[in-house]
């Protein structure tokens, strides 16, 4: 009898327990902390999103390294911990978003709806500027899982872009983006690959 309850007890745990391969969802994500605004259509393998125009805050990446990367997260972050000319705090958002183009790389993090314009605090760090970005269509593929390696994303990449033609999308390979919403090696992770799409 004891065997039995434990069995159904851990059938039950399974069920409740998120699939790990699965990404976290936006819908959640986003209740914890602020997102763009966006309008969203989902679909099976990929999303189809229009992001509004509003002011991000950027950092250029010297290289692809994590030690680049670490760096150029830790100017951002000083940005929003008040090294900016209002020494405003201002709350942590999602995505991180990184810009991987012909021409260079960079990372960004969203403004919060409070700190936009004409309210955007000037960053202090000469290597932090505040960006005003457009409305974009995109398209864009999510995973989860443990596995964020450069192969990874390269994967993921290949299948939005088979995904994409085989619908007969435009889009635009100009610039690769990457958009991370979770910490690497908490919880169910969400990241994303992304193209702008083209009319």
């Amino acid at each position: 009898m004891m065997r039995f309850v434990a069995v159904c007890s851990l059938f039950a745990l399974a069920l409740t327990v998120p699939v790990p391969d699965a990404p976290a969802s936006l819908e959640v994500l986003c209740q914890k902390y602020e997102c763009p605004d966006v309008d969203r259509s989902v679909g099976a393998d990929y999303e189809t999103r229009t992001i509004k125009g509003a002011n991000w805050v950027g950092v250029q990446l010297d290289d692809m390294s994590a030690k680049s990367k670490k760096s150029a997260f830790w100017k951002l972050f000083g940005y929003i911990q008040g090294q900016n000319d209002q020494g405003a705090k201002i709350d942590m958002t999602i995505p991180v978003v990184y810009k991987w183009c012909a021409n260079g790389a960079s990372m960004h993090f969203y403004i919060p709806s409070k700190y936009q314009a004409p309210n955007t605090p000037v960053p202090t760090d000469s290597d932090v500027t505040v960006e005003t970005w457009g409305t974009m269509n995109s398209y864009s593929r999510a995973f989860g899982g443990s596995v964020n390696t450069e192969a990874k994303y390269k994967q993921e990449f290949q299948t939005l872009k088979d995904d994409l033609t085989a619908d007969g999308k435009l889009f635009s390979e100009d610039c690769a983006i990457t958009l991370s919403y979770t910490r690497p090696g908490w919880g169910q992770q969400r990241m994303e690959v992304m193209y702008k799409a083209e009319e």
